[in-house]
C-alpha cells in the first residue's frame, strides 16, 4: 500500500500457489499467480472510497481439489470490479 497524496493511495498485492496433488486420487492442480488492484480515498477519519480489481489478468485457476476425478476442482474467482 502506497499513499501517493495525503488522503490518496493505492494498494497492490500479488498471490502465488504452487502445484498441489490431492493425496488419496494423485489428483494435480496446476500452480497460479494472480494479482489484485485498490485505489482509495479517504474523506475523514469514518468515510473512504474504494475501488478494488481483483484477478486483473482474468486467469482460470484451481483453488481446490476434491477427492474424485468425477467431483472436479474447484475453479478460482474471474476478474472482479468492486466499488465500496
Amino acid at each position: 500500500r502506497y499513499n501517493f497524496l495525503r488522503r490518496t493511495g493505492f494498494g497492490f498485492g500479488l498471490e502465488q500457489v504452487s502445484e498441489r496433488v490431492e493425496p488419496f486420487a494423485g489428483l494435480r492442480a496446476s500452480g497460479y499467480l494472480i494479482a489484485d488492484a485498490g485505489l482509495y480515498h479517504d474523506f475523514n477519519s469514518r468515510a473512504r472510497v474504494q475501488l478494488q480489481v481483483t484477478n486483473l489478468a482474468n486467469s482460470t485457476y484451481v483453488t481446490s481439489i476434491h477427492f474424485a476425478a468425477r467431483v472436479g476442482h474447484m475453479p478460482g474467482q474471474p476478474r472482479a470490479v468492486m466499488l465500496t
